[in-house]
């Protein structure tokens, strides 16, 4: 559903309070979740929710460290 949500948004209207509301409003397992789910999503999605399921609003990468949340929106 985060994905349909974010595709209807688009991505030019996709800003920090949306982020943060997703941040709030998702459990931790809707979060594992979303980690699970960004294969479906288009890259821009993807990071995304990867910002949304990093555990301080970071883009979590694998080997690397995370960007900071000012450059997670620059997509």
């Amino acid at each position: 559903m985060v994905i349909q949500a974010l595709r209807h948004i688009g991505q030019r209207n996709v800003d920090d309070e949306i982020v943060t509301r997703l941040q709030k409003q998702l459990s931790d397992d809707d979060r594992m979740q979303l980690l699970q789910d960004i294969r479906y999503a288009p890259a821009w999605i993807t990071a995304i929710l990867r910002c949304v399921a990093g555990p301080d609003g970071t883009i979590l990468r694998t080997g690397r460290e995370p960007l900071s949340s000012s450059d997670s929106h620059e997509i």
